[in-house]
């Protein structure tokens, strides 16, 4: 009949346990945009962090060559085609 002491002496237990490993964890920053009208459940949340990982990360690399300026004169077309 006091088959509950053990199992309340156990969960109690794990639930002891489980507050000490848990209690140096946070969630990390979120930030939230509406992206729709009120009411319509139309929202954007997303983690801090991440995004400046990904800003950071989505640079556009630099120019690889010069820009090749306009032939002056004639077109280049009419040269090769002798129009």
């Amino acid at each position: 009949m006091r088959l509950w002491i053990p199992f309340a002496i156990s969960a109690g237990t794990l639930l002891t346990i489980a507050s000490f490993v848990g209690a140096g964890w946070d969630a990390p920053p979120v930030a939230g945009e509406q992206i729709g009208y009120r009411g319509t459940g139309m929202a954007h949340y997303r983690d801090i962090e991440t995004e400046e990982a990904l800003r950071a990360a989505n640079i556009a690399p630099p120019r690889p060559m010069k820009p090749i300026r306009a032939a002056t004169g004639p077109a280049r077309s009419m040269r090769m085609f002798r129009c």
